[in-house]
């Protein structure tokens, strides 16, 4: 078997570096939450899936910077648009906020229609 190794020039600049940061802080912060103990955790857990939204289109952003996306493409077969996501995430975190006894009930994944259709189409 012969295995040639192709170069790659790694392209990163400051506003790529400033990404980088965000997603590392955006992971630590994820964790955080994820694992704390409160009274209220199903809004954290809400606060989890925005975050981690936002983390996926920010190392999707990285990736098409930097010219990542052509050594990983089977990353690229994946839907990576999310905000139609957050904002039904948004609105559910403040429901579990605002009122803790409430409960989510399947009705309320109409709020993911917009985004199943795009997924769909």
């Amino acid at each position: 078997m012969n295995f040639t190794l192709t170069p790659y020039t790694f392209h990163i600049n400051l506003y790529d570096l400033a990404f980088l940061i965000a997603i590392i802080t955006g992971f630590n912060f994820f964790l955080l939450i994820w694992f704390s103990k409160r009274i209220n955790q199903a809004s954290d857990k809400i606060l989890c899936l925005i975050l981690v939204t936002s983390i996926l289109w920010m190392i999707s952003v990285l990736f098409t910077d930097t010219r990542l996306d052509a050594c990983f493409t089977k990353r690229n077969s994946l839907p990576l648009q999310h905000l139609l996501v957050i904002g039904p995430l948004i609105y559910l975190y403040v429901l579990k906020l605002t009122r803790p006894e409430y409960k989510l009930r399947y009705k309320h994944l109409l709020h993911f229609g917009p985004l199943m259709l795009e997924l769909g189409i």
